[in-house]
């Protein structure tokens, strides 16, 4: 009883920090609270083992320096953009909660079980999620909990009809996240202390459940499946092991294609399901009608990255706005290093990416050269998903660069 109790917690705090929500009935995001009792931990408590502790305040302060950075850029431009900021501290506080987790799991803490913790957590979001695409009137119970600002529940609300929305993860989050997902799916049998590699049905369940999920969530997902390849060649024993690797992914997924058709017209009414198979599959359809795989979404990617500075200031400074005062985006438009360059310049930009650079590299120093490349990958897959809108993996880089750090320390 005693072990189910700590293993719901660690899924609890994981849940939480990964897909953060903010409920009606709390006045904080419990998102929050485990990320600045991580911090509170941190700066108090760990300070026994002395390279560690320097390597991670080289990290903060690395971050800290985009942040200033920024502050300066604001300062220049008369504008404050408070979202701007928050966005730039996410990697700092996502170790607060990284260390909160790992010291929580305690002892059995290996890269296989940390990832076991991770996928599982998943696979509630997941299952938390295809109930609610399934059932219009536990979505709407369960959104109703949820604060949204007005453009955030003009997106939910409208895209549920062909879209898989979850709790704190939606739309294309939800891609990103079900992409790295499958990315440590494909790491386990390189993992030790994996329990979930161990149980074969299990393991290709999970594989299946986060395509379908991914696929349902956004089209984004099938960027995952490029930066998969790239890992399997990365990790090659042979050439003949890699063609193997691509075979059972491309039929795993071939698979799971059949699945979602299969379940979606059971469990879905005909008009819904044209609807949602119409959007997953409007590349194809239109390739099939006018010889491009253009759609209506990469059609207005490529007008959002029109959306530049207007001069060569702007270009290497940034006009210091992210987000409008009614929250939408500036410039209307969305795109990841559109927005940063408008934010900070180039040069803001460079920087924040040499970071986040570092601190990749910091992680996989910690580990051995399979899951050195999976780190690698990762860093890639943030890297292309810019390509599309704002978004920061750093949960999942701090969960290993923390995990491997105590690991570490227990072995000196």
């Amino acid at each position: 009883m005693k072990k189910f109790i700590k293993c719901s917690f660690i899924l609890f705090l994981l849940f939480s920090t990964i897909y953060p929500v903010v409920w009606f009935f709390l006045p904080v995001t419990i998102t929050r609270l485990i990320e600045l009792s991580g911090l509170a931990y941190f700066f108090l408590i760990y300070n026994k083992k002395r390279k560690p502790k320097n390597q991670t305040f080289r990290i903060i302060g690395y971050f800290l320096i985009v942040i200033i950075y920024s502050l300066f850029i604001f300062f220049l431009n008369g504008h404050f953009d408070s979202a701007f900021i928050k966005f730039l501290f996410s990697p700092l506080m996502s170790l607060g909660s990284a260390l909160l987790i790992c010291i929580t799991i305690g002892k059995r803490l290996s890269t296989g079980v940390l990832v076991d913790y991770i996928i599982y957590a998943a696979l509630i979001q997941a299952i938390i999620s295809f109930s609610l695409f399934t059932s219009p009137s536990l979505y709407e119970s369960v959104m109703s909990l949820i604060q949204f600002d007005d453009i955030q529940r003009a997106n939910v609300y409208g895209l549920v009809a062909y879209r898989l929305i979850g709790v704190g993860n939606s739309i294309w989050f939800a891609a990103a996240n079900y992409g790295v997902d499958l990315l440590l799916l494909s790491s386990l049998p390189y993992c030790h202390g994996s329990l979930l590699y161990k149980n074969k049905p299990l393991y290709i369940a999970s594989i299946i459940i986060f395509i379908l999920a991914g696929i349902l969530s956004a089209r984004t997902f099938f960027l995952v499946f490029v930066v998969l390849f790239m890992y399997m060649y990365m990790i090659r024993v042979s050439n003949i092991q890699f063609i193997r690797s691509l075979g059972k992914i491309v039929f795993i997924g071939l698979f799971s294609l059949l699945a979602v058709l299969y379940l979606a017209s059971i469990f879905i009414d005909v008009d819904r399901l044209e609807i949602i198979t119409s959007w997953a599959f409007e590349m194809f359809k239109s390739l099939e009608d006018g010889g491009s795989m253009e759609t209506k979404s990469s059609n207005r990617i490529i007008e959002m990255y029109h959306a530049v500075p207007d001069n060569l200031s702007g270009w290497f400074f940034g006009e210091a706005y992210f987000e409008n005062e009614d929250g939408s985006y500036y410039k209307t438009t969305d795109i990841g290093y559109i927005r940063l360059i408008l934010c900070f310049g180039i040069v803001g930009l460079l920087l924040y990416i040499s970071t986040l650079f570092y601190f990749y590299k910091r992680a996989g120093k910690l580990y051995d050269k399979t899951f050195r490349h999976l780190l690698t990958c990762i860093f890639f897959f943030e890297l292309i998903l810019l390509s599309k809108g704002v978004i920061s993996l750093s949960i999942y880089v701090s969960l290993f660069y923390v995990s491997g750090v105590l690991v570490k320390l227990k072995k000196v």
